[in-house]
């Protein structure tokens, strides 16, 4: 009998251990989770509707959605996305449904929904989890981890989906663990999260949302764009599309952000050419037409609009205000089978991989699809 520990009781890990044990009922598979209970990310994912998947991801259109893209070569999109489903809706009785962007949802709009089914599935099926236990050591030699507890547990096939260091975790914390194995980890930052910019906003123009179209510049060469909304902060920007731009931002170049709002939902206008500032009361929100008079415009024309939305980024929110974290395992440390090149025992998956995706269950969806496929080289 075979010994498969997961350290983790994420989606990755669950997905992994699910599949594992269907396949294998004979073999031993352990979740060790540091926390009262598993999935606990799920819960207040999609704000708690837990938008889990993305249509694009079946359709393998994902250009542009992931920070590294060369590593879904390893995956055949359609074909892996397909059988995941098919394990949810029909080993799992998982109900989703697909909204007209191509977000995939649990049927009932509820995160619970399929928390339940993942942690009833796997315990139904004989996985043992077992939770408040905190790995602190990983000796891949005796082929052992070792728990804050001293507790010592042996394995034949180790996962390893303990996740990123957004929210409600602390900063980077699984890299000590990983150091003995010597691999290249790069250092966990925010990441899908609102955006601090170098210029001062006046107190009127917070909390106004304006919908347009976000334009990311990376060093004045356009980087990456979409349509959405944008809230103004104290101190920024956040939005949808604020946060999938802060998925490509860094410190290694200048960044800027140019919001156009003469575009959304399949609608134009323009100015038409320089008009007094009361013109744009049909257009704007009055508080924003107030931070245009506090720029120092008297009259506009479309080009000053796009000026005075025009913002240099400093900074990212910190890792407690993102919804996930860039950085983790370097995808080059990684085989196609989602083990690791110097280890092929030990597979890894999920959000602790550097391989992170904008909002719209691109997230979820590649931490299921890299459980589900390393699952399927255990033997």
């Amino acid at each position: 009998m075979k010994n498969i520990i997961i350290i983790g009781g994420g989606v990755a890990s669950s997905i992994y251990a699910f599949r594992v044990k269907k396949e294998h009922p004979e073999f031993q598979v352990t979740i060790l989770e540091q926390s009262d209970k598993i999935l606990k990310r799920i819960l207040v994912s999609g704000n708690g509707r837990s938008n889990f998947f993305n249509e694009q991801l079946l359709k393998n259109t994902v250009y542009q959605a992931y920070n590294y893209m060369s590593f879904l070569e390893y995956f055949d999109l359609p074909s892996y996305s397909e059988e995941l489903l098919n394990m949810l809706s029909k080993d799992l009785n998982f109900s989703y449904y697909f909204d007209s962007d191509g977000r995939a949802y649990p049927f009932s709009n509820t995160a619970e929904s399929l928390w339940l089914v993942l942690t009833k599935g796997l315990e139904g099926i004989g996985v043992k989890i077992i939770t408040n236990t905190k790995v602190s050591e990983i000796h891949p030699d005796s082929k052992t981890v070792c728990t804050e507890c001293n507790e010592t547990y042996k394995y034949d096939k180790l996962f390893i989906g303990t996740g990123g260091s957004a929210y409600d975790r602390r900063n980077n914390a699984f890299k000590r663990v990983l150091t003995p194995l010597n691999i290249d980890y790069v250092k966990q930052t925010s990441a899908l999260c609102p955006l601090i910019v170098k210029q001062k906003l006046p107190q009127i123009l917070n909390g106004v949302r304006i919908k347009g179209n976000l334009v990311l510049y990376k060093d004045e060469t356009p980087f990456y764009d979409e349509l959405g909304e944008i809230l103004f902060k104290q101190d920024g920007v956040s939005g949808i599309c604020v946060f999938d731009a802060s998925l490509f931002v860094n410190k290694q170049a200048n960044f800027k952000i140019v919001f156009n709002p003469f575009m959304h939902d399949n609608c134009m206008t323009s100015l038409n050419g320089k008009k007094p500032l009361h013109y744009l009361e049909g257009i704007f929100p009055s508080r924003l037409i107030s931070y245009f008079r506090k720029c120092g415009y008297k009259e506009m024309d479309d080009d000053d609009v796009l000026t005075a939305l025009t913002f240099d980024i400093k900074d990212k929110y910190p890792l407690k205000n993102s919804q996930i974290s860039l950085g983790g395992i370097n995808p080059n440390e990684i085989n196609c089978d989602l083990s690791l090149m110097k280890y092929e025992d030990i597979f890894v998956g999920g959000e602790i991989v550097d391989l992170h995706g904008i909002c719209g269950g691109y997230n979820i969806g590649s931490a299921m699809l890299m459980g589900y496929k390393a699952a399927g080289f255990v033997e």
